[in-house]
């Protein structure tokens, strides 16, 4: 399949600039209090770092401002936010945007089964405490009938019976839309290696129909997606950087073609 280079006049946020930040915010989070402006100059950019650089705050950060939709369906509420330290410069809204975390998603899917488990529960002891036939039951009934409903509306086929790989594709597959905006955070974390590469592949179809990517992530796969810009966080600073030179990168060569004499 044959992929365009993606144009710098149709993203959607343009760029980040740093905002007043409180005087009581952790020192830590120093990529925050060294940014003054970061351009986005292509569809997908994505977001390297050790644990603790600052990459996730910087896409919650995001999330916060464009009000995005959240794993469970609901989007950030002005009264949430924490993150006022970001000022967002968008050539044009974006239909909709949304953040995704790995973790999260699988905290979901996990309340999602307990949710059904327990009105599962709760219908059996109506049945036994009124009588499966009963008016009464039926009535009482209603409300966790409703629940299983919803949740199998939204999800075909039992939850259970996907891995949290599959799972978190179709969620993620279902949510694409053109000119949405979407703010990853460490994916792999319910991803294999196989569905990484899948995921990185709607991801770069998804950009050359119309959305904008900005993803924090670890995974040498997703990192390799070709079109991407990516940047590393060093000293407190995003640096654009190619694939190869990725610290992390690097060090997977080297323990590839030495991983025998490593552990020696």
């Amino acid at each position: 399949m044959e992929h365009t280079v993606y144009l710098t006049e149709i993203i959607n946020l343009e760029a980040i600039e740093q905002n007043h930040i409180p005087v009581n915010y952790p020192k830590t989070v120093s990529l925050i209090k060294e940014l003054k402006r970061f351009e986005f100059t292509n569809r997908i950019t994505i977001i390297c770092g050790d644990n603790g650089s600052g990459k996730s705050t910087l896409i919650k950060g995001i999330a916060e401002q464009l009000s995005a939709y959240k794993i469970d369906g609901l989007n950030y509420q002005t009264e949430e936010r924490s993150y006022d330290f970001l000022q967002l410069k968008t050539r044009r809204k974006p239909k909709r945007s949304f953040h995704f975390t790995g973790e999260d998603f699988i905290r979901y899917i996990e309340w999602l089964e307990k949710t059904k488990q327990e009105s599962r529960e709760a219908i059996e002891e109506i049945n036994e405490t009124y009588g499966a036939g009963s008016y009464s039951a039926m009535l009482a009934r209603q409300p966790h009938e409703r629940t299983i409903g919803d949740i199998r509306h939204m999800y075909e086929g039992s939850l259970s019976q996907q891995s949290h790989g599959e799972g978190f594709l179709n969620f993620f597959r279902s949510r694409l839309i053109k000119d949405g905006l979407y703010l990853i955070d460490e994916p792999e974390s319910a991803l294999s290696y196989e569905n990484q590469y899948v995921i990185s592949m709607l991801i770069r179809d998804a950009a050359n129909e119309g959305a904008q990517f900005i993803i924090a992530t670890h995974s040498p796969i997703i990192t390799g997606i070709p079109e991407a810009d990516i940047f590393e966080i060093k000293e407190g600073k995003l640096i654009k950087t190619d694939y190869e030179n990725l610290e992390n990168i690097q060090f997977l060569n080297l323990f590839i073609r030495k991983r025998k004499y490593l552990f020696e």
